[in-house]
């Protein structure tokens, strides 16, 4: 450890500012040499080469413009300004009539990855759909398989294994041999505006072209629109994750912890529920006698034996409109007094009725006025029309369900159906949002604050 903290710090000294045409860095079981003559990198781990040829790549007006494009290039070494990182790996590409292009590499001892972004500065209006940090080449020899991962879980769709070659995998990927378990892991951090993908392609029998990148859509995006424009003097991609590890499901949970590390979310200081859920036999016959009875069940049969000391959760689920708002009291009532804890469910981005004419609940606003619409038209997706979560007409009908579910005293509820939020639009009620990924974080945001700390909440058919 001693050696690599003053290998960097030896880099550093000799290097803030880097003439040179080769620059190499070390950083626990990592190694990068940078060639500025052509702008490409090397990754190696534990001295295996990793990553090749590895540079950067995004859109502007329907052109490629590639890093390797660039013709004059400087590169920096400088302390971390955060305690995530030791240090920045920065390039500065320059070209005329080009953006400059930051190219950055953040280098940790304490985590077993290196994360990357490009961010690119105009001093006129830039707008961009497509980011890649990440273009590399990988060798296919010592990783022949690719884990799949869905952009949600929606309509069944499943988690799979596939032959390293020709894919698109959502956010992040593993590439590994099943035999070792080794392999390496790239994905994004970041999910504040980007959809982001990760896609491979075979170009000959022992290495794969890698791209991971913002700005994917698609049939299992749910998408029927291209990614939305992101526009300003300053557009900066999604930050990638790249890592080998000597076992991929060790690198799937780091990138899960880099993802926390990124973006803390919300903690539930409470024991974890145990419970049920109504849509599993009741459907759509819940009422209030069946929905009691499955209480004083759990209260007779199972709390006095094997779950004395678990808590508890009795939950609604869709078809729980059947209850007046006296009968939701009554049961939240009952499951209390039987020492439980009430749920309920709710769609806060769909509406089931599709009917444009109707008044959104809470407001006086129709809801043909809050659809997102593509090409025109309302956008259909498992049998309910998306509605728009930056709509200020369906923030009032957000709070209209939250007052009303606080009222009856639930503590516990399951969104459902949240990809409706986060398809592509022609336009978003709130104009300074104009990605899908945009207007669901912030529609997210505006309904986790209603919920406050009280309510568990479950995400059902999501982005993952």
């Amino acid at each position: 450890m001693f050696f690599r903290i003053l290998s960097f710090l030896i880099l550093l000294f000799m290097a803030g500012c880097s003439t040179q045409p080769a620059t190499t860095l070390c950083c626990g079981a990592y190694t990068m040499a940078y060639d500025k003559e052509t702008g490409n990198a090397r990754i190696y781990y534990n001295d295996s080469l990793l990553f090749d040829e590895l540079h950067a790549e995004y859109r502007i007006d329907n052109v490629i413009i590639s890093s390797l494009s660039y013709t004059s290039r400087k590169t920096e070494i400088r302390p971390a300004t955060d305690k995530k990182d030791d240090f920045v790996f920065e390039i500065k590409h320059t070209a005329k009539g080009l953006p400059d292009m930051l190219q950055r590499f953040y280098f940790s001892s304490s985590n077993p990855y290196i994360l990357t972004e490009i961010e690119l500065h105009s001093d006129t209006a830039i707008s961009s759909n497509y980011m890649a940090p990440v273009v590399t080449c990988t060798s296919s020899e010592d990783a022949d398989k690719m884990l799949f991962i869905p952009f949600d879980n929606d309509k069944w769709i499943q988690f799979d294994l596939l032959p390293a070659g020709n894919g698109t995998s959502y956010e992040v990927t593993a590439l590994f041999s099943p035999d070792t378990r080794s392999g390496k892991v790239v994905g994004s951090v970041e999910h504040d505006c980007w959809k982001s993908a990760v896609q491979t392609e075979k170009l000959d029998q022992k290495r794969l072209l890698l791209k991971c990148f913002g700005g994917i859509t698609s049939s299992l995006t749910r998408d029927t629109l291209p990614h939305g424009m992101l526009t300003g003097n300053i557009l900066q991609s999604p930050k990638i994750l790249l890592g080998g590890f000597s076992d991929w499901r060790r690198g799937m949970e780091m990138f899960a912890q880099a993802n926390r590390q990124e973006r803390p979310g919300p903690t539930w200081q409470k024991e974890i529920p145990f419970g049920w859920n109504s849509w599993g036999s009741i459907q759509q016959k819940i009422n209030l006698e069946n929905a009691t009875e499955v209480s004083d069940f759990f209260k007779k049969e199972l709390q006095a034996t094997t779950l004395k000391e678990t808590p508890i959760y009795i939950g609604l689920d869709s078809y729980w409109d059947n209850f007046s708002d006296e009968e939701l009291a009554q049961f939240v009532a009952h499951c209390q007094k039987n020492g439980q804890e009430a749920g309920i469910y709710w769609a806060p981005f769909v509406d089931w009725a599709r009917n444009p004419r109707r008044i959104v609940e809470g407001s006086d606003t129709p809801y043909a006025d809050t659809y997102l619409y593509a090409h025109g038209q309302p956008q259909e997706l498992d049998g309910a029309w998306a509605v728009d979560p930056t709509h200020p007409a369906i923030k009032k009908r957000m709070d209209f369900y939250i007052n009303r579910f606080k009222k009856a005293g639930f503590s516990y509820i399951k969104i459902d159906f949240l990809t409706h939020g986060a398809l592509e639009a022609d336009s978003h009620a709130d104009s300074t949002v104009t990605t899908g990924i945009q207007a669901y974080n912030a529609g997210m945001r505006y309904l986790t604050e209603l919920l406050g700390d009280d309510f568990y909440i479950t995400m059902a058919i999501s982005p993952l």
